[in-house]
């Protein structure tokens, strides 16, 4: 199925969501599927980066997740990567 599935894929202790930033204050946590962008469905042809771009820093964007057997609409401000 498609989607963007959030995971540490990194050493040891890393995080899949960076504390702070704005998936974090949305309310994406590790293990969720993120299968919308602003109702653009995310799948192997639309990556998430690319539907990101989109959008300028500032913008309020909804996230549509699959968390376990739940679908939840979470909205995220785009910030500047530090």
């Amino acid at each position: 199925s498609a989607g963007a599935l959030v995971v540490a894929d990194h050493p040891p202790g890393a995080m899949a969501i960076v504390h702070g930033s704005p998936a974090d204050k949305a309310g994406v946590r590790e293990n969720d599927i993120i299968v919308e962008l602003n109702g653009e469905k995310i799948d192997e042809e639309m990556d998430m980066r690319d539907l990101l771009q989109k959008y300028a820093v500032g913008s309020e964007i909804e996230l549509t997740v699959l968390r376990k057997d739940k679908q939840l609409k979470l909205k995220a401000t785009l910030e500047e990567r530090k």
